[in-house]
């Protein structure tokens, strides 16, 4: 395939545009060249460049001088921290200025705790837990070296700030309009296991294929002692960045691994299901057309509007609301992912039918989010939606009365989370039933899908009837606020418990009644505790 100059120059442009709206950034290049040093715009933000995405954070590789000359021209712009001692990666002004490194091949009987090799050279970062590479600083590196060293070649690019050409060694250009994930160097992408994570996050984002070298790499690399940590925040760039999530599951599934750290979803391979109402198939394939259905009904619904955006970093997302944004997005797109692994322990295999497989589910999902997230909170909210995810379908058939989606709306708030969140949930749920193809039933526009389409109809009618019914009952987006708080009572009943005694039956007997005016309540709560008034 051709590569096209025209596209790398747009590239070139653009991240000259963005590099002057960053604060003292060309300021600080302009001194480190000005003292010998050789400056390099690296990674994901020179490839996104390319393929026309939006720009995110700035890494820089800075060749030729040494960590103490870099430290010292960058506090001349500011405070700068150190991020990676071992590493020698500096973080001033949102911008990450490294030192450039390679990796050293050791092995246990090389490398003690403290990390010195047994030939007495010291080697910084000497870790074999899967936590850190082992690298060593090396400021005259040749920059081919310095780009063989990146994971893949669509993050090996390099815009050279001098001569202001983009170095392309391996064929990055061609790979990223392929949508091609391949290593620069397959053995040294071993080294550093967090990697088979990261092909992981890259095959969802773009969509991308793995060559077939690296897939056998990553079907046989050790990925046991990753960190949790890491490897959560692969999966949640995997959730925010990617229209697809489900491909970094099926690909973890191609390679057999899926089971090594999603057990539970692994299980769910062979579970079947009754084909009248999940022509799509197996357990597995309903539950990555609900994680693909999750993610289009964030961005459609713009829920999230800076989710699912393609931005280069987690750390755009800083402020409360981008936060609690970020937050629910991550909610329902885990609860998709585990609403339905109850399955695996309550299925009758001769009749496919699954009952309790919701209560059954808490167990399951709670074993997975233990194992890959370490938000408490998280667990709470999408082990709610995981209990109650049946809900909408029985309040539907039952046709549940105003009072019972009252009463339901405060045993969700318990959980911290509302109907709203639920009835997405119920969508993506009814959109994972595709028996043509693997995409969700909200992607589907052919005429080859119109018969699952059907399927899918009285499923989303009845979660539509279930929003409906929930709006109708106020409770829609959470329960209804307390008529009357402590003020309200203080020194009418007595002192001490016995007020949030009273302030909490005057909140049961609201919802449970549906009362909305006040005095009504309070005059409620007057005939039952008359005796205590003091």
């Amino acid at each position: 395939m051709k590569v096209s100059s025209f596209r790398i120059q747009q590239a070139i442009q653009q991240l000259q545009i963005y590099i002057q709206s960053m604060p003292y950034f060309t300021d600080i290049v302009t001194e480190l060249q000005n003292n010998g040093a050789q400056v390099y715009i690296v990674g994901g933000i020179v490839r996104d460049a390319y393929m026309g995405l939006p720009l995110g954070d700035i890494d820089v590789e800075v060749h030729a001088i040494t960590a103490s000359n870099l430290e010292k021209i960058l506090q001349q712009f500011g405070t700068c921290s150190l991020v990676g001692a071992s590493f020698g990666v500096y973080k001033l002004h949102g911008v990450d200025w490294s030192l450039p490194r390679h990796d050293v091949r050791v092995t246990h009987d090389e490398c003690d705790p403290k990390g010195s090799l047994s030939d007495g050279h010291h080697l910084d970062g000497c870790s074999l837990d899967g936590r850190h590479p082992q690298v060593q600083i090396d400021i005259h590196l040749d920059i081919r070296e310095a780009a063989r060293r990146r994971d893949l070649t669509i993050n090996a690019l390099m815009y050279d700030m001098q001569k202001n050409i983009i170095h392309d060694f391996f064929g990055s250009f061609d790979d990223c309009d392929r949508r091609l994930l391949r290593s620069p160097d397959v053995q040294f992408f071993a080294d550093d296991p967090l990697r088979f994570f990261r092909v992981m996050h890259f095959v969802g984002r773009f969509n991308a294929f793995v060559d077939a070298e690296l897939f056998e790499m990553c079907r046989k690399m050790d990925i046991s002692a990753i960190s949790r940590e890491r490897v959560e925040q692969e999966l949640y760039k995997l959730f925010l960045y990617s229209r697809l999530p489900s491909r970094g599951f099926r690909f973890m599934q191609d390679c057999g691994r899926l089971h090594e750290w999603f057990a539970e979803i692994a299980a769910l391979t062979d579970v079947k299901q009754l084909p009248q109402w999940h022509p799509e198939g197996s357990v597995f394939e309903h539950t990555m057309q609900a994680l693909d259905a999750a993610a289009e009904h964030i961005r459609r619904n713009n829920s999230a509007e800076i989710v699912l955006s393609n931005k280069n970093s987690m750390s755009n997302f800083d402020s409360a609301g981008d936060k609690e944004s970020v937050d629910t997005a991550i909610v329902l797109l885990l609860a998709a992912l585990c609403h339905d692994c109850g399955k695996a322990v309550s299925t009758d295999a001769q009749t496919l039918k699954s009952h309790g497989h919701d209560i059954a589910g808490v167990d399951c999902a709670r074993a997975l989010l233990q194992r890959i997230i370490g938000s408490k909170k998280i667990h709470k909210k999408v082990l709610g939606l995981v209990r109650y995810h049946m809900v909408p379908l029985n309040f539907i058939i039952n046709n549940a009365s105003n009072k019972a989606y009252r009463v339901f709306s405060v045993k969700l708030a318990r959980c911290q989370v509302s109907i709203k969140m639920l009835v997405a949930l119920a969508y993506a749920d009814s959109a994972g039933r595709n028996g043509a193809n693997t995409m969700p039933l909200n992607y589907c526009v052919s005429s080859c899908c119109v018969s699952q389409c059907c399927n899918q109809k009285d499923s989303t009618q009845r979660v539509d009837e279930f929003a409906q019914r929930a709006r109708d009952a106020g409770v829609f987006d959470g329960p209804v606020q307390p008529l009357v708080q402590g003020k309200d009572v203080l020194g009418l009943y007595g002192e001490g418990p016995i007020i949030g005694e009273v302030v909490a039956y005057a909140y049961e007997i609201q919802v449970e009644k549906g009362i909305v005016d006040k005095a009504v309540l309070l005059s409620l709560i007057e005939k039952k505790y008359k005796r205590e008034r003091i």
